[in-house]
């Protein structure tokens, strides 16, 4: 269902399906007693995938369709599509919508020691003079990457945090993720070595 409203109904060059809003066209939703509201492309795949063609919303759409039959419920859909609809006045959503409400609930599930964002002046530096060399020794380390990656779901979440460090973390565990191809068989040959002497 999903996949047919996205290539069938959102991909149409048709100059009736939405409005022009600067350089991206703002379309209304068509599902029958849906709102009116203005979005842009992926912000409508998004509404359709969380309000209509969820698993409940189809399984009671199956009932309907089952209980009225084939034809009476075909004819029920069309009265609803032809039914004027009140276009809202609501202005739509910015472009950064769906980003700003990532960012307004990424940080729920994370443990409050390591998001607090009370640290002081001399913590705040201590962090971000630490996670700056943890940066540089992913970079140019080999031996210091692999005793890093022990800690890489700490520093993961760190980096995830609001402190100032946490840039720097994304950094080095950016290096980490860059150098681990390249540097497996490294790593080996440097625990070989380790081992022998």
């Amino acid at each position: 269902m999903l996949y047919h409203n996205a290539h069938h109904h959102l991909n149409s060059d048709e100059p009736n399906e939405g409005q022009e809003n600067g350089c991206t066209t703002l379309l209304i939703c068509k599902w029958p007693s849906c709102d009116g509201t203005p979005r842009s492309r992926w912000s409508m795949i998004t509404h359709l995938q969380d309000h209509h063609c969820t698993e409940h919303q189809l399984q009671a759409a199956l009932r309907t369709r089952r209980e009225m039959g084939h034809y009476n419920y075909m004819a029920y859909l069309k009265q609803q599509l032809q039914k004027v609809k009140d276009i809202s006045h609501h202005p739509g959503y910015s472009k950064f919508a769906a980003v700003e409400a990532i960012r307004r609930h990424a940080f729920s599930y994370m443990t409050k020691d390591l998001t607090d964002d009370s640290e002081g002046p001399v913590t705040r530096s201590m962090r971000l003079t630490s996670s700056l060399i943890l940066r540089n020794i992913a970079k140019h380390s080999v031996e210091g990457r692999r005793k890093i990656r022990k800690h890489e779901s700490h520093l993961s979440w760190m980096a995830l945090s609001r402190m100032e460090s946490s840039a720097a973390l994304a950094q080095c565990l950016g290096e980490l993720a860059q150098h681990s191809a390249f540097s497996n068989t490294a790593e080996s040959e440097l625990d070989i070595q380790q081992n022998n002497s």
